[in-house]
């Protein structure tokens, strides 16, 4: 017998009777892991993904309640043309402000799985006419 309790030749396993083998352990325990941070690393850029459109969407509503303002329309056309792909741009005028809305669903992880409802908002002063 060796210092550890076990016959020479006889592994751990077979010295503890009852007790499953963890043989492959290290193995299943990486898979695990890799899929774990392959799914994270998914999420985080997906979610920067988001960040991204709906920062796009709030400086295009900036963009066109500017224009707007100024009563502009050639440039609230341009900016509206430039705007995110499958956003939708709703301007409307409350008192004396001009309110520009961009909606838009982004679906940054594919088109099989549900999207985020995106919405920014600008408010700006209409200067004189």
């Amino acid at each position: 017998m060796s210092s550890t309790g076990l016959k020479q030749g006889q592994s751990r396993e077979a010295g503890q009777p009852g007790r499953p083998s963890e043989r492959g352990m290290a193995t299943v325990e990486l898979a695990f892991a890799s899929l774990v941070t392959v799914v994270v690393t998914y999420l985080m850029v997906a979610l920067i993904a988001v960040i991204v459109a709906w920062t796009t969407c709030h400086d295009t509503a900036a963009e066109v309640a500017r224009q707007a303002a100024r009563h502009d329309q050639a440039a609230v056309s341009r900016v509206i043309g430039d705007r995110p792909a499958g956003s939708e741009v709703t301007i409307r005028r409350a008192g004396s402000d001009v309110v520009v809305t961009v909606k838009l669903l982004a679906r940054p992880w594919g088109h099989w799985l549900p999207g985020v409802a995106l919405e920014a908002e600008a408010t700006v002063l209409s200067e004189g006419e």
